[in-house]
């Protein structure tokens, strides 16, 4: 044979051997020969084709596969493996991912060496992969990894790192499918379950009978669901009063699962806990804690056996999944085949009901009569359908009714059998069938969520909305965390939207969009009602989003794909969608086409991953990728990808075939960064995103200065994977850092992480460190020109003191690093920036010019060039330098939007700009420039309305907005064109002072509100002194907040009656908040809604519904009042953070900066914290008499103190409490402030004294009630503590230190000796705003108690973090409790949980 060129390329390989084959050769040569050739021809080859490998050679005892992916190879593996568990042989096996050389024959290569070494390493019947494989792999595989270090191989100089792929995850117990193990498992292939006696714990023998009769109901409930196996209940209640082991117990009575509970009654309450354990391991699956009131004993235990059934059954299916996809194909039952299909049914997404109805076909081809099975093909018919997932919807609707009939009629007993027939009934709005299947669902099973959620769904396209609500009201509360919770509220929305209840069905639309799994009906529901609401703007972003994921999407569509059948409800829906402005498609032409590929190579690089365990590094992670990206983006030969869209993408799992889509490029690099003292390790691999396949990878092992080199080895790697021919120019620019200088590269990337943030603190935080960097090296021309960049924009947003003159320090900056390195496009970039501002346009785009023959893919240099153009008068030129910013950065910034804006603008077309400047201004609501061209679009359409509303916006969020100072700034070549702009505002009457006899009233130097009329809404006049006495009290109350300015009931009664326009009366009035609400009683029932109104803007800041039975009418009268005002003073205190937080520094009251340190305090770190008090300081040397800035001052103390900061001086706190009370005795912060300070003092009476007067002066202060709580339960009465705790999370769910309040709660349960109520509720509070350090203490304890030390090591390791000093000591001698039976509780369960001494 002649000569074949040797080809060289990047492969996964995977190499196998026969484990002791020649052993077994020589006890039994044919026998081995014969069982080779069975599992070579029956298992190998199969799979080997399956995944689309190609078997390069096949030896006497093994063989080698080469692949197209590394996922392919792993995956043929994994699946080899588990069918060859029930072979005769034991295969061992080894995947890599590297070069290979192939002579046409055969391949060779440290790719094909290492695979073979990794194959030696693996177990009998294991997989060993290659750590390049592992990275490519570990977010697409579910395996468990096994990472067993750097391992020496034979004739491979470096070491290789190797991980073992467990294919059964880690033993728990005894495997059900093992031999001898069957047996002991009820003789079912149904899941079998006991329910053991619950347990009495009320010290009351009598209630013997109530935690009996629990226990048998739920036996009865459960044996009626059909896929259930489940023990009788004599059986079960031979273990009454018995403390057996549950894996005991599991294996006498031959079942996987146990459920067990308790139950506690003191008074008219009672206290039920269930919990359902795994008997095989005694792991525990689900617990639940329910209580309830007793009034009719009956009715609470049928309520209590609905809803624990109902939690139940879905945990017990998600078990029975979880155990399927853990057993080897070989062993699996069509039970077991059954359970992976409704796992990835219950996944929702288009590839996982693909597999679903591919795994439950399979079943019911192997067992027809298997009526599950149909019942689940007809689930995965619907839901493809309502999701939108199917080209032919009639078909499917035809499939879903044949699987649902046929499941019925194998059995007519199963549940979800009805259920799934219900289901297709209504797909195919054959709604007189469907009722009556779900009401048999009912009959059968009472607690199946689904069924009451398919007769609110069928009642409602029926046209009977308060009927559905009631089915859907129930299927929430059986089943509060339910997969199908996101349908089960998007079908509420729908049913308030139907009623015309707009703001309801917002609330609900918004609760599903929160919950997994796209619907796009959660969209529609959405942007219908505020559509209706006439809230076009907050629709829009949900338009934009529902576009991007349906970009065919039509209210024919939604006509297409959903049951309706009420034509009034269509419309209203369809004109509420087309009120919000949701575009609707004349022909399939309009539909959106995905973007033709580059005519050049076209790459994408997404975010590095950061491995190094530690969040601080994501900076170094991130410059990493970025510098990648400027290399690449210097060849001229290839189309890049700017920063800005790919790093949308960081830290979310992708699928890279998705990302070249979306991003329209042919490959996508990505990689991870793991940094670890003066070593670092970077992976890369360069994908080919229209196969998946790798092209090229690598993993670089260096010390860290060598890290510019490794940058420059990973570009041009990429560069000749590609083929791609470098000119002389482009060769010498890659891997110009502009420094070898490690420290000041370090220090220039944080700096630039920071002014990716675009805020003045930050910028002045890089600019700190940009210097740092010149100073360590002043020929760093990155650095150089960075710090040109960073004052340019501080010098245009007014940040930072920075003036006209900063402009030549820009000017100087910018030529200086272009002296140091000519090739770096980004000085000549910043130079173009600082001419630009400089109003030198032709010189700015000469230098412009220039950054883009440097660096072709700059798409930040054509959107300056955009800017530019448009500034010189060149607005067509401008937009196509735009448009060719955006091609390269497809996830432009907002700033592209306006700049697209003003150019159209200047081009006389308003309808097209006003359309991006209202994009720019959704996406950047600070903006102020965009408010201004958009006011000229509207004034230049004559539509003056508009214009007034955009400038009223302006001017709220930029008080001190000056068109003056403007002006001052933008660089027009051409005054005509400014003077175009400010034509625009003059049609539109803008912007003109009020006459001097209209003015308003000046606004008081506090929040201000009006509380108008509520509305009676009960239909009987006779009402209506509820009503209004509500009113009333709501005012009385917020007139004893001393920080408000109230207006008085007889001017806010004038308007009783009126319809009125609330920016009109906040206007007349002088006050800046307006509360307006009203009151519908019906029988023994009342609902308040309330609602809080900016009166500038006429913006909802926040709204709230209450719902309560009337009892005591007076005492709901207080309630609703209180409750009321404890959620309103928390939103107005951020409304007011807000606006002072937008205006400059040294304009600001004594009042605004006490909000500005506010702001401060909600953010809750120590940093916040020590700037809070700055902020204080300042407000009371502006003004010495105001006494909640001494107040706030002092507070911070307590707050520091939480969070574990130390050195504070507590002196100094308790000297500005004194001032505040001094000041204003009857402030109610004061009293906190002083309460505060004393806490900490552990002076616990005077801290009690205090709060307690500040809740008596104003008896809504939730933070008053959490200091209290802590306060008592500090002393040693953790009862009071506890009432506390509950009421200051009552009176402000929502409040930004929420974390706090679960905190004090855990305290006082701790303390009481409640250790699982403590657990519940730290854990709470972490996951909860404003919790601080010392919650964790309070989770170590409980958990220290319970015996739970795993769990503890974790959170020590987290609090040792936070608080390094934290011992035993430390709680003894600065813990603020002061009781000593409390204290050495909470250090004996430290000391418990393996705290450190020291």
């Amino acid at each position: 044979m002649a000569d074949q060129p040797l080809k060289r390329r990047l492969a996964a390989i995977l190499a196998a051997d026969v484990a002791g084959y020649t052993a077994r050769m020589e006890a039994d040569t044919d026998g081995t020969v014969a069982a080779w050739q069975d599992a070579r021809e029956k298992i190998v080859k199969p799979n080997v084709a399956g995944y689309s490998g190609n078997i390069v050679k096949l030896t006497g005892d093994g063989f080698l596969v080469e692949f197209p992916t590394v996922q392919d190879a792993v995956n043929c593996a994994i699946a080899m493996q588990q069918e060859l568990a029930s072979h005769s042989l034991e295969f061992r096996m080894g995947v890599n991912l590297g070069d290979i050389v192939d002579d046409g024959e055969d391949i060779h290569g440290e790719g094909v060496n290492v695979a073979a070494r990794l194959e030696a390493l693996a177990e009998a019947g294991g997989i060993c992969i290659s750590g390049m494989v592992y990275e490519s792999i570990r977010n697409r595989i579910e395996a468990v990894f096994e990472d067993r270090g750097e391992q020496q191989v034979k004739n491979v100089s470096a070491p290789v790192r190797v991980y073992d792929i467990r294919l059964h995850g880690p033993a728990a117990g005894p495997d059900p499918a093992a031999p001898g193990a069957a047996a002991d498992i009820a003789d079912t292939d149904k899941p079998s379950l006991a329910v053991l006696p619950f347990e009495n714990l009320s010290a009351d023998p009598e209630q013997e009978y109530f935690s009996d009769g629990m226990t048998e109901d739920i036996i009865t409930a459960l044996s009626r669901i059909r896929w259930f196996f489940v023990i009788a209940r004599n059986s079960s209640f031979a273990y009454k009063g018995r403390n057996a082991d549950l894996r005991d117990v599991a294996a006498e009575l031959g079942v996987r699962y146990i459920i067990e509970g308790s139950l506690r009654t003191a008074g008219n309450r009672i206290r039920l806990t269930a919990e359902l354990v795994d008997g095989t391991n005694g792991a525990q699956i689900w617990s639940e804690r329910f209580d309830r009131d007793i009034e009719d004993m009956f009715d609470l235990q049928d309520e209590l056996t609905q809803t624990i059934v109902a939690a139940i059954e879905p945990q017990l299916g998600r078990a029975e999944q979880e155990r399927a996809k853990l057993k080897k194909p070989g062993t699996l039952g069509v039970w077991d085949i059954y359970q992976r299909g409704m796992h990835e049914l219950h996944r929702l997404t288009e590839d996982s009901l693909a597999a679903a109805e591919a795994t439950l076909t399979t079943v019911t081809e192997t067992d027809p009569v298997f009526a599950a099975a149909h019942a689940g093909l007809a689930e995965v018919h619907f839901y493809n359908l309502v999701l939108g997932f199917v080209g032919e919807p009639d078909a499917s609707r035809e499939k879903a009714l044949s699987a649902g009939r046929r499941a019925v009629e194998l059995d007519q007993e199963d549940a979800n059998a009805h259920c799934a027939l219900g289901r297709a009934y209504t797909v195919n709005r054959m709604f007189d069938d469907a009722i009556p299947e779900f009401e048999t669902t009912l009959d059968i099973n009472p607690s199946h969520s689904l069924a009451h959620y398919g007769l609110g769904s069928a009642h409602l396209y029926m046209g009977s909305p308060k009927a559905s609500l009631q089915h859907l009201d129930t299927a929430i509360r059986l089943s509060p965390q339910d997969t199908n919770l996101g349908s089960f509220f998007v079908r509420k929305a729908q049913a308030h939207l139907y009623l015309q209840e707009h703001v309801e069905a917002v609330d609900w639309a918004r609760r599903a969009l929160r919950l997994p799994n796209f619907q796009w009906s959660r969209y529609v529901m959405l942007i219908s009602a505020l559509g209706h609401l006439g809230r076009a703007d907050e629709a829009a972003p949900a338009i934009e989003e529902l576009m991007r994921r349906v970009p065919n999407f039509s209210r024919q569509y939604a006509l297409d794909y959903s049951p309706w059948l009420d034509d009034d409800y269509f419309r209203h829906l369809a004109d509420g969608l087309e009120k919000a402005g949701l575009p609707e498609p004349t022909s399939a032409e309009e539909a959106a086409e995905p973007p033709a590929l580059p005519d050049k190579p076209s790459i994408a690089v997404l975010p590095f991953d950061n491995l190094s365990g530690d969040a601080e590094q994501e900076y170094f992670s991130d410059g990493i990728t970025e510098d990648i990206i400027t290399d690449l983006s210097k060849v001229s030969a290839l189309f890049v990808i700017a920063r800005n869209s790919t790093f949308t993408y960081k830290g979310k799992a992708v699928d890279v075939k998705q990302v070249a889509a979306e991003m329209a490029v042919r490959y996508v690099v990505e990689g991870s960064v793991r940094k670890a003292a003066n070593r670092v390790r970077i992976t890369a691999q360069l994908i080919d995103g229209s196969t998946g396949g790798h092209v090229w990878a690598d993993r670089y092992d260096r010390e860290l200065t060598d890290i510019f080199e490794v940058q420059d080895e990973v570009t041009r790697n990429i560069v000749d994977s590609l083929k791609v021919v470098l000119s002389p120019d482009e060769d010498a620019r890659i891997g110009g850092k502009g420094t070898r200088n490690m420290e000041a590269y370090d220090i220039a990337l944080r700096a630039r992480d920071l002014i990716w943030r675009f805020t003045a603190e930050t910028n002045a935080e890089a600019l700190v460190m940009l210097k740092k960097a010149v100073e360590l090296d002043p020929k760093f021309s990155l650095a150089q020109s960075g710090l040109s960049l960073l004052l340019s924009t501080d010098y245009v947003n007014g940040w930072n003191e920075a003036t006209y003159e900063t402009l030549e320090e820009c000017l100087d900056l910018a030529r200086l690093a272009i002296e140091l390195d000519a090739t770096d496009p980004q000085g000549y970039w910043a130079l173009a920036v600082a001419f630009m501002w400089k109003r030198d346009l032709d010189r700015a785009n000469l230098e412009i010019e220039r950054a883009i023959a440097l660096d072709t893919n700059l798409a930040s240099a054509y959107a300056i060039q955009g800017n530019i153009l448009g500034f010189a008068g060149r607005p067509v030129e401008a937009m196509a330098s735009l448009e060719k910013a955006m091609s390269l950065d497809p996830q432009f910034p907002d700033i592209y939007l306006h700049l697209l804006g003003h150019s159209l603008l200047l081009q006389g077309k308003y309808e097209d700009a006003a359309e991006h400047l209202r994009s720019r201004i959704r996406r950047f609501p600070e903006t102020d420039i965009s408010r201004v061209l958009l006011a000229s679009c509207y004034g230049h359409l004559g539509q003056k309305d508009a214009a007034e509303k955009v400038w009223q916006e302006l001017l709220l969020g930029h008080p001190d907005f000056s068109l003056e100072n403007k002006e001052r700034v933008q660089p027009y070549k051409n005054p005509a064109d400014w003077e175009h702009i400010l034509d625009g505002l003059r049609k539109a009457r803008l912007p003109e002072p009020a006459p001097a006899e209209e003015a308003p009233p000046t606004l008081p130097d506090k929040p201000s509100i009006a509380v108008l009329p509520f509305d009676n809404l009960s239909g009987d006049a006779e009402q209506e002194y509820f009503s209004d006495g509500i009113s009333e009290d709501i005012i009385t109350a917020l007139s004893r907040i001393r920080t408000f300015f109230v207006i008085a009931r007889n001017t806010t009664f004038t308007y009783k009656g009126q319809a009125v326009d609330v920016q009109a009366i906040a206007k007349d009035l002088g006050v800046r908040y307006v509360l307006e609400g009203s009151v519908r009683k019906a029988g023994n029932r009342v609902r308040i809604s309330a609602q809080l109104i900016d009166g500038e803007t006429g913006n909802h800041l926040w709204a709230e519904k209450y719902d309560r039975e009337l009892e005591d009418i007076f005492a709901v009268q207080d309630e609703i009042t209180q409750t009321v005002v404890g959620s309103l003073q928390p939103e107005l205190g951020k409304a007011e953070q807000q606006i002072s937080r937008r205006k400059k520094s040294e304009n600001l009251n004594a009042w605004e900066c006490f909000q500005r340190a506010m702001w401060y305090i909600d953010q809750r770190n120590l940093t916040s914290i020590a700037e809070a008090r700055i902020w204080f300081r300042r407000a009371t040397e502006i003004d010495p008499e105001f006494g909640d800035g001494y107040a706030g001052f002092a507070w911070t103390y307590q707050l520091g103190v939480l969070m574990g900061e130390e050195d504070q001086d507590a002196e100094e706190a308790e000297q500005a409490a004194r001032r505040a009370l001094q000041i204003d005795n009857n402030s109610p912060t004061a009293h906190l402030a002083f309460g505060a300070v004393s806490v900490i003092q552990r002076n616990h009476p005077v801290a009690i004294e205090h709060l307690n007067k500040a809740i008596e002066l104003n008896p809504s202060y939730s933070q008053a009630h959490h200091l209290l709580s802590r306060s008592y339960s500090h002393s040693g009465n953790p009862k009071e503590g506890l009432f506390h705790g509950h009421e200051a999370v009552r009176l402000s769910p929502n409040d930004p230190t929420l974390g706090g309040f679960y905190a004090a709660i855990s305290l006082a349960h701790l303390y009481l000796r409640e250790h699982e109520e403590a657990v519940i509720w730290a854990r709470k509070s972490l996951d909860a705003p404003g919790f601080g350090a010392m919650t964790f203490p309070f989770l170590i304890s409980a958990l220290g108690h319970l015996g739970r030390l795993p769990e503890a090591e974790v959170i020590i390791a987290e609090f040792r973090k936070l608080h390094p000093r934290a011992n035993y000591a430390f709680f003894r001698d600065d813990f603020p409790t002061s009781d000593e039976a409390c204290l050495e509780h909470l250090i004996n369960g430290l000391r418990k949980a393996g705290l450190p001494d020291s």
